[in-house]
């Protein structure tokens, strides 16, 4: 077997191929995508159980159009636009510091006076950003213009979401074509807002990063560059650590009807946005169903706290798959089951408790199922060939105990129990077969005279002729030295005879080379049949076969003798 080092060869080569083919063809398939979708969703669900908020959470509010609105206003949506006019007065006797209205106010309303009214109440606050939305086409569609004059700033409020419809990334900012000017997000906006910088001087993006300008503290005025990774999509990883119980929650009929206390709102960050399930902004993510306003706060708090996530191995996670299956396959070579067992379950729970340390304390992914698979696979693959390998040896010492080294042919042992198998066999269904000894003549003789490596030869090349002239069937053994031994099943005594004439002739005009001239060998050969009224056990049929041969050498040796029945000895 092929080794590097006393490792073997195949099982390496095997682990590896399979690393490789889920690397480059199944890892691409929507059942791999998914699944390492889900492990990472397992990194998110813990986190948001097992750490506390991060600074700025208790800064955000979230004002929410919910059921409990619909019911106390009375009124059928979509609401006019006398109603956040309304509620922009309302938001700036409470003195928020900014206010990020989730909603696109597009085109004229029936009424322009409430468009004017609505205008109006945004510049009062000084503080609004707005959102803007891409269609379906690709389009970017921003508000009203009247809207945009009003207003601080306005950025699109779209989430985007994987294969599996799980919303797990952001795009910041969009080059839009026609204008040199990028769009930024909703969220984005707001963040700078906050914190009183402008957006367009405070993220930029190249060689594949996206880089915030934020302060290296909370409450400093000095900005750090703090970049994280984007994909050709231009999007990045959303941390999202909050459900929407862990925001301080407002519904949108107490502000506009005056219930609100400043306390709650003042030099806080305002978010106002659909919750009901009735205006479909629902959407996934790895802490469950979240309407979108609470993705876009989520978007904006990780802006806020430099909370952003890179990849452990980015583009390079196929090469570390790799070494890492190289690397375990040497391992579990080296060691037995139970021991190869526990290592592989460690193996298991080291890179799942890795990858929620990694994950929970510094911000970075390492997917945890795809080296769990790799891992898995290089396991069973070693279990595998321990198997065949097992398997193989099983059946190597098998064929030594059964086997004569010299010939292949079987030994005497097997012959032993096979005989006394197909004895009681045949006598139960009084079928007959024969017994067959073989004697190779004067074959001292030739050991004497060409050496025992040509005897060998002889032994050898006569043992191919024995199993050449019977069927599959039938037993071929080496009986010890010089002679042979067969059991030719379901076979008449006759048929037997002339099964051993044709070998006796075939044997006699083979051929052996030697240094002093060809030479041929005869053998004698004494057949007794189970019917033989004298066979009456295993060791008489092995006894009358016996003294059959011993028969055929006494009559001139190179022959066929039939050991006699009873009443031919009468």
């Amino acid at each position: 077997m092929f080794k590097i080092k006393n490792y073997p060869l195949y099982p390496i080569f095997a682990a590896l191929l399979l690393c490789f083919i889920h690397v480059q063809f199944l890892s691409h398939t929507i059942f791999f995508i998914s699944a390492r979708l889900k492990s990472i969703d397992v990194l998110y669900a813990w986190r948001s159980k097992n750490t506390r908020p991060l600074a700025h959470l208790q800064e955000v509010v979230v004002i929410g159009i919910d059921d409990a609105s619909y019911q106390k206003m009375n009124r059928a949506w979509p609401w006019g636009r006398d109603v956040f006019a309304v509620l922009m007065e309302e938001l700036a006797k409470l003195n928020p510091k900014v206010v990020g209205l989730d909603l696109s106010f597009v085109g004229e309303s029936a009424k322009p006076e409430t468009d004017r009214w609505l205008a109006e109440s945004m510049s009062k606050n000084k503080n609004v950003i707005i959102g803007d939305y891409f269609d379906a086409q690709g389009h970017y569609i921003v508000p009203l213009g009247i809207f945009r004059k009003a207003v601080l700033g306005h950025g699109f409020t779209d989430t985007t979401a994987d294969r599996d419809t799980v919303v797990r990334r952001v795009r910041t900012f969009v080059k839009l074509k026609g204008t040199p000017e990028p769009a930024y997000s909703f969220s984005s906006l707001i963040a700078y807002a906050y914190l009183g910088h402008s957006t367009s001087k405070c993220i930029e993006s190249h060689d594949g990063n996206i880089f915030f300008s934020l302060p290296a503290k909370h409450g400093e005025a000095v900005l750090q560059k703090i970049g994280t990774p984007v994909d050709n999509r231009g999007q990045h990883w959303l941390s999202i650590r909050y459900k929407p119980q862990h925001f301080t929650y407002v519904p949108f009929w107490k502000v506009v009807t005056g219930q609100v206390p400043r306390g709650l709102i003042e030099d806080k960050i305002v978010f106002v946005g659909a919750v009901s399930p009735v205006l479909h902004d629902s959407h996934l993510t790895p802490l469950g169903p979240m309407a979108g306003i609470y993705i876009t706060a989520g978007e904006a708090l990780s802006i806020l706290d430099a909370d952003f996530l890179r990849e452990l191995f980015p583009g390079k996670e196929g090469m570390v798959l790799m070494v890492m299956a190289f690397v375990s396959v040497l391992v579990f070579l080296r060691l037995r089951y139970f021991a190869k067992t526990m290592i592989f379950l460690c193996f298991e729970a080291l890179i799942g408790g890795v990858s929620i340390f990694l994950f929970q304390t510094k911000n970075v992914i390492f997917e945890p199922f795809s080296p769990m698979f790799v891992m898995g696979v290089v396991f069973a693959t070693v279990l595998f060939y321990d198997s065949i390998k097992g398997l193989l040896e099983s059946e190597a010492l098998k064929r030594q105990a059964v086997t004569d080294g010299l010939t292949g042919l079987y030994g005497h042992r097997y012959l032993s129990l096979r005989l006394e198998m197909e004895f009681n066999r045949h006598l139960a269904s009084k079928e007959e077969f024969c017994f067959v000894m073989i004697d190779l003549d004067h074959f001292k003789r030739i050991n004497d005279t060409y050496g025992h490596e040509k005897g060998n030869e002889v032994l050898v090349a006569t043992a191919k002729l024995l199993k050449d002239g019977v069927r599959g069937s039938d037993v071929v053994a080496r009986y010890g030295g010089e002679e042979f031994a067969l059991i030719l099943v379901r076979a008449p005594e006759k048929g037997a005879f002339n099964t051993l004439e044709r070998i006796r002739q075939a044997v006699e005009q083979n051929k052996f080379l030697s240094p002093t001239g060809d030479f041929s060998i005869t053998i004698s050969v004494g057949i007794c049949s189970n019917k033989n009224p004298d066979a009456k056990s295993k060791d008489e049929l092995v006894r009358l076969a016996d003294k059959a041969l011993y028969q055929a050498k006494s009559k001139g040796r190179n022959q066929v003798c039939i050991a006699p029945h009873d009443a031919e000895k009468k």
